[in-house]
C-alpha cells in the first residue's frame, strides 16, 4: 500500500494518509480500492483520484478522507485508537449487512432457477440425499431443536429444489414432487414455531406450486415440477394451512381469510372433511377477534392522538408557548409561598406622597 501511494498518488493524498495508514480501518479501505481498481483494469491512482473528481472511485476516496479527518481530530495516541476501533466496528457492520444482502439476492435467484433435468441415477441420489435431511430434522424436532430441524429440512429443500426428471417420467417425478413438499411443510412449521413468518409464507407458496398453484397470485411464476397431470388433481391442505398460519402471523387477515376458503373447497369429499371443516371456523373466528381488535386500538390510538393535538398545525406553537411560560417560573418553587407570608407578615408603609410631613 505505502509503495502504491507513493507512485500512483498525489502529494495532498499521501500527506492525508500516511499518518493514520497504521491503523486497520484505513488499510482496509485502501485494500478494498486497490481490489476495485483491479477489477476495473485501473491503476490505484486512476481510480481514487480520477480528473474532475467523478470517478469509479470518488465515493471511497471521500470516505477515506472522512475517516483520516476524524483521526486527526481525535487528538491524542489512544483517542485515535479508541476512534479507529469504533470505526472499524462500523466498517464491520457495513460488510456484515452487505455480505447478508448478497447472500439474500443469491437465495432469492437459486429460487427463481428452473430445475435442471438429471438422469435416473441422479435423481436416485438426490431423493436418498433428501429423505436422510427429512429423517435428520424429525430427529431435531422430537428433541426440541427447531432452529436444528429447520436447518436439516432446509438443506433438503435446497438440493431437491434444483432437478427434476424429464416430465414425461411421471413416476420419478411424482416420487420427488411427494419428498420436496414434505420437506417443505416441514420448512414452513419450524419457521413458524421460531416466529419467522416470512419464511414460512415462502415455503408453504413453494409447496402448493408443486400441486399446481391453483389460488396464488396469478404473475407468480410456478414450479415446472407442479404442472404435471398427477400434480393438478390434488390440494396440499397442509401448506394451504401453513400459509394461513403465516399470514396471520404477518397481520394479513384478509389474505388469511382466502386460505381458509381453499381449504374448505378441498374438504369436500374427505373423510376429514367435517373436522377441516370445524377447524376453518375456529380459525375463521379467531380472524375476526384479531380484526376487531386491531380495529379498536387504531381506533383508540387515533383518539388519543386528536387529543393530544397531534394533527393540529398550532400543535408547535402551543408547545413554544408551554415551554416559554416554563421557563419564566421561579427556579424555587417551594420558595414562592414562604416569600408571600413573609412578605404579608411585614406592615405595609406608605408611599412618599401618603406620607404627613411632621418636620419642617
Amino acid at each position: 500500500l505505502a509503495e502504491m501511494l507513493e507512485e500512483e498518488c498525489s502529494v495532498e493524498l499521501r500527506r492525508l494518509v500516511a499518518p493514520v495508514l497504521k491503523f486497520r480501518v484505513v488499510e482496509q479501505l485502501l485494500l478494498s480500492a486497490a481490489d476495485e481498481a483491479a477489477e476495473l483494469g485501473l491503476s490505484f491512482g486512476e481510480f481514487l483520484e480520477s480528473p474532475g473528481g467523478e470517478g469509479p472511485g470518488s465515493s471511497v476516496l471521500a470516505e477515506l478522507r472522512a475517516v483520516c479527518r476524524r483521526l486527526s481530530l481525535a487528538g491524542s495516541s489512544e483517542s485515535q485508537a479508541r476512534e479507529a476501533a469504533s470505526m472499524q466496528e462500523e466498517l464491520d457492520g457495513r460488510l456484515r449487512e452487505a455480505q447478508q444482502a448478497a447472500a439474500k439476492e443469491r437465495e432469492i435467484e437459486g429460487n427463481r432457477r428452473p430445475r435442471t433435468i438429471i438422469d435416473m441415477e441422479g435423481l436416485r441420489v438426490a431423493l436418498e440425499y433428501g429423505s436422510k435431511c427429512k429423517k435428520d430434522g424429525l430427529v431435531e424436532w422430537q428433541r426440541g431443536s427447531w432452529e436444528e430441524a429447520l436447518s436439516s429440512w432446509k438443506q433438503g429443500d435446497t438440493t431437491l429444489r434444483r432437478f427434476r426428471a424429464p416430465l414425461r417420467c411421471e413416476i420419478e417425478n411424482g416420487m420427488l414432487r411427494d419428498l420436496h413438499g414434505s420437506l417443505l411443510r416441514n420448512v414452513a412449521q419450524a419457521a413458524l414455531q421460531l416466529g419467522r413468518y416470512g419464511e414460512a409464507l415462502d415455503a408453504a407458496d413453494r409447496a402448493i406450486e408443486l400441486t399446481g398453484g391453483f389460488g396464488l397470485e396469478e404473475g407468480q411464476e410456478k414450479d415446472l415440477l407442479g404442472q404435471g397431470g398427477r400434480a393438478l388433481d390434488t390440494v396440499d391442505v397442509k401448506a394451504w394451512y401453513r400459509r394461513h398460519l403465516a399470514l396471520e402471523g404477518l397481520g394479513r387477515f384478509r389474505e388469511a381469510a382466502a386460505c381458509l376458503r381453499h381449504i374448505e373447497e378441498a374438504a369436500v369429499g374427505r373423510a376429514d372433511g367435517d373436522r377441516l371443516r370445524e377447524d376453518c371456523q375456529r380459525r375463521r373466528e379467531r380472524l375476526r377477534r384479531l380484526t376487531t381488535r386491531r380495529a379498536a386500538e387504531e381506533g383508540r390510538m387515533v383518539r388519543l392522538g386528536l387529543r393530544r393535538g397531534v394533527f393540529s398545525t398550532a400543535r408547535s406553537g402551543t408547545d413554544a408557548k408551554a415551554a416559554a411560560q416554563e421557563q419564566a417560573l421561579p427556579e424555587d418553587l417551594s420558595a414562592e409561598p414562604a416569600a408571600a407570608a413573609e412578605a404579608a407578615s411585614q406592615p405595609s408603609m406608605p408611599s412618599r406622597e401618603g406620607r404627613k410631613r411632621i418636620t419642617r
